[in-house]
């Protein structure tokens, strides 16, 4: 009879083996499989540790298989379409980087694989810094669609201890892509949150880390910009950082394959912010020595629109031609930026 841990393994495998069935185009042997795993991922749930970690994903995996089921449906009877996107997985970053005429791979320049974009195949245009290396916005086509998610949050409470989980949908709004989550006792400020793919809640893709800021400030502290510093799945860290930690959340700027990026705030409209690539920067002088100068490139690479719902809580944008990893950074930025803004010190 096998063990809670081994249906465990056996329900990560099966959901493997469905996600690499659908990107081979068999959609029914993909939602066989999603139903297999669905079926066992109820036993599991049901005997497996009450309140532990493994069981919350369990719970997450039972999750997504069923909406991929429902996804697949019509291509598994042969009456309908394939899904128009499959979940993000590390074959589907394979698959990215063997296409030529793919995504701009600002991802490897991060990792040290490539020295720069110069190593691109295709691109719209190339436009050289002071260092002769090519910027990231102008490459990227302007005829390529924009990626929209939309992010709903979850709360789960056990005594006075508070899960979230902030579950970030595609553009249709059927399919979780990804899940992000932190906990925390009430009045305490969130200092670290995870984000996983949902073909792999096993193991995260994103791990981040959010500076504390003095508790005691007037006005509360959710509109008190600090760093967040991120890990990908390539275990690269940046850290995105404030002009005015303690003060502003934006401009909040960061380094990433060799490119600068900043995020722009609305003094009108506190719940927007838009990410765009940085051409020069000068520090500033005088009384504003505390603010850097920019110059930016005029199309953003990102926005971010929170909204003020009881479950949706953010809308998040990006523009087309972003390698996979480079998007899960800004995703895991912006939802822990969201997380902050929504609930603060929870």
């Amino acid at each position: 009879m096998p063990t809670v841990a081994q249906d465990r393994q056996t329900t990560i495998d099966l959901v493997k083996a469905a996600h690499k069935a659908e990107l081979a185009g068999d959609y029914k042997e993909a939602y066989n499989l999603h139903t297999r795993a669905g079926n066992l991922l109820g036993s599991v749930i049901e005997n497996g540790t009450k309140k532990s970690w493994e069981r919350r994903y369990d719970k997450l995996r039972l999750r997504s298989s069923t909406e991929r089921r429902g996804v697949l449906r019509l291509a598994a009877e042969g009456t309908g379409p394939p899904p128009s996107r499959p979940l993000p997985s590390w074959d589907t970053i394979h698959r990215e980087r063997a296409d030529p005429s793919g995504a701009i791979q600002l991802s490897l320049v991060e990792a040290g694989t490539w020295e720069s974009l110069a190593r691109a195949v295709v691109f719209h245009e190339s436009v050289l810094d002071e260092n002769g290396l090519p910027f990231l916005t102008p490459m990227l086509s302007p005829t390529l669609p924009d990626i929209e998610y939309h992010v709903y949050v979850e709360t789960v409470r056990r005594g006075r201890f508070v899960w979230l989980y902030f579950h970030i949908k595609d553009g249709s709004k059927t399919q979780t892509m990804y899940t992000a989550v932190t906990g925390n006792f009430p009045r305490l400020q969130i200092t670290s949150c995870s984000m996983s793919r949902a073909s792999a809640y096993h193991e995260p893709c994103a791990k981040v880390q959010i500076g504390r800021v003095n508790p005691n400030l007037p006005g509360g502290t959710v509109h008190v910009g600090r760093p967040i510093t991120i890990t990908t799945g390539l275990n690269t860290t940046v850290v995105d950082k404030p002009d005015q930690v303690e003060r502003k959340w934006a401009p909040r700027r960061f380094t990433y394959g060799k490119r600068r990026f900043v995020w722009r705030g609305n003094s009108k409209l506190l719940t927007q912010e838009t990410l765009y690539e940085v051409k020069s920067e000068t520090p500033g002088t005088g009384d504003r020595a505390m603010k850097t100068e920019n110059e930016i490139f005029a199309r953003p690479i990102a926005w971010l629109r929170f909204k003020l719902g009881m479950e949706k809580v953010a809308t998040i944008g990006m523009v087309g031609g972003l390698d996979q990893l480079f998007q899960e950074f800004i995703l895991a930025d912006a939802v822990t930026r969201t997380m902050i803004g929504v609930y603060g010190d929870m």
